[in-house]
């Protein structure tokens, strides 16, 4: 007979390797723009930085915070676009 013991060992490294697949393969990296834009309204606005991710993220409610995330991205795309347009990149 099969010791039962082998059998729990095999299926628990499975599960290990599956797991370790789904962490590997799905790696967590911080978007630095948004970053330095959540810190810039938290120096802004006064509220700190986690709750300015909050209120980007939906977890909280602040029309303030909002539109100020809004207005620094719409800038911030605005003037990629014009230095874009500045600057030969061929």
């Amino acid at each position: 007979m099969a010791n039962p013991n082998i059998y729990t060992y095999i299926c628990s490294t499975k599960a290990n390797i599956q797991g370790m697949q789904k962490t590997v393969s799905t790696p967590i990296k911080r978007d630095s723009e948004i970053a330095t834009r959540v810190k810039k309204i938290a120096e802004l606005t006064g509220f700190s930085r986690r709750y300015v991710y909050m209120v980007i993220n939906s977890d909280r409610h602040n029309e303030d915070v909002m539109s100020l995330y809004m207005q620094l991205q719409e800038k911030e795309n605005a003037l990629l676009l014009e230095v874009k347009k500045l600057v030969p990149f061929n």
